[in-house]
């Protein structure tokens, strides 16, 4: 048996001591911490063949065990040990959202928004690993909610998300104006080079083509610049030859993050 499953034991039979005295002394316990649920995952565990579910576990932590730890340590008092380590958790806990809307998680919310940006997430990583010559990061997914905003916990991409806040996004909101408008332009100008394919107009297509190229390498440029920022951002001198070859490498994530419409927030207390 494991210590936290032992220890999850322990809480649960005095959770249920706390609940039944409350109950015959008709009061309601001092802490308000969930005694019922605790109490029943700690019968669970008793029991030989029944798993616990893990999402009763994290839900009970997540929501409950800074209070309890809170309670402990202000019983304590003076008693309690200066090289008492306080508990860390090791992945950033974000909350993801859209400016104005709703954003539960649904499968086309998962497919189209919430895994392109983690994928780009940890490309991200991987480059900031290689660049401080780190084995890649295991990318691991530890937790997602599911009403707006989405709350998403990773294991693994802490400087990515950092570079992501610090970055990336000021950057989007300061060009996203200009960037809409350039791709917008993109797009009209690509139909009427096919419009004049069609007619077999070769002139106007020609000059169109040429208009289209124009509008690509200006939205090209803009994401070199961020990307740059980003290069600059890290803890790195880099070569003429390694800001080359690492900028081709980032072009594609932070093109990514760049268009997506998802922004993040960290909470009071970010889990680092």
């Amino acid at each position: 048996m494991s210590a936290v499953s032992r220890s999850l034991q322990l809480i649960s039979h005095k959770a249920s001591f706390i609940s039944q005295l409350a109950r015959k002394n008709r009061d309601v316990p001092k802490v308000n911490l969930p005694y019922r649920e605790l109490s029943s995952m700690g019968r669970r565990l008793n029991h030989l063949y029944q798993k616990v579910p893990p999402e009763v576990i994290w839900n009970t932590i997540d929501r409950d065990l800074d209070g309890l730890e809170k309670q402990v340590r202000q019983s304590l008092g003076n008693r309690i040990s200066d090289t008492l380590p306080k508990r860390i958790i090791k992945y950033p806990k974000i909350q993801l959202f859209k400016q104005g809307e709703d954003f539960d998680l649904t499968s086309s919310v998962l497919a189209l928004e919430i895994t392109p940006f983690v994928d780009a997430l940890t490309e991200l990583q991987h480059i900031i690993d290689y660049v401080q010559n780190e084995p890649p990061s295991i990318v691991q997914i530890q937790y997602i909610g599911q009403n707006s905003p989405v709350g998403l916990a990773l294991d693994g991409v802490a400087e990515a998300i950092r570079l992501f806040i610090d970055v990336v996004v000021p950057w989007r909101r300061l060009h996203a104006e200009e960037m809409a408008k350039l791709e917008r332009q993109q797009k009209l100008t690509q139909i009427e080079v096919e419009k004049a394919e069609v007619l077999e107009k070769r002139a106007n297509a020609v000059k169109q083509r040429e208009e289209a190229r124009k509008i690509t390498m200006e939205i090209q440029e803009k994401r070199i610049d961020i990307t740059l920022k980003v290069l600059q951002a890290l803890p790195h001198n880099f070569s003429e030859s390694e800001k080359v070859a690492l900028t081709n490498q980032l072009l594609q994530p932070i093109k990514v993050l760049t268009d997506s419409q998802v922004l993040v927030t960290l909470p009071k207390n970010p889990r680092e």
